[in-house]
């Protein structure tokens, strides 16, 4: 089962994500770090989005409307 992953602790070595589906067929996301391990994560591939820009305290929508 994927666990909660700390985007604060990691978002340094972040490589990328991309979504998959559990084995409940779920919504999950798999995290690539820089060093090669992937990481599972229980949430859509937009929460990781919103959290990372949560992080960095960008407004996700101003920059779709402003490069969309």
């Amino acid at each position: 089962m994927p666990k909660k992953v700390d985007l604060s602790g990691i978002w340094r070595s972040l490589a990328g994500f991309y979504p998959y589906y559990d084995e409940n067929g779920g919504n999950c996301t798999r995290i690539l770090l820089d060093d090669g391990r992937e990481l599972s994560y229980v949430r859509k591939t937009k929460s990781i989005l919103r959290g990372l820009a949560e992080i960095f305290a960008v407004d996700l929508v101003s920059l779709r409307r402003r490069y969309g």
